[in-house]
């Protein structure tokens, strides 16, 4: 979502969500915020005893038929 602009004597001003009927300076409005991230991601090969098991029936389950 695009915040609603006004272009005043070359300047643009962006409507604050934060106070009905303000505006702030376009650049202000964009520098507001700053989001740092941080973590750590480990992708593990799968081997056959840590595959996910339990998609299929077994072949030696019992028929309830």
């Amino acid at each position: 979502m695009q915040p609603k602009a006004h272009v005043v004597d070359g300047v643009t001003f962006v409507a604050t969500p934060y106070r009905a009927g303000t505006f702030i300076r376009e650049d202000v409005f964009w520098r507001q915020f700053t989001i740092t991230c941080q973590g750590q991601v480990e992708y593990v090969e799968e081997t056959p005893s840590t595959a996910p098991t339990g998609c299929l029936p077994s072949s030696n389950s019992a028929s309830t038929a």
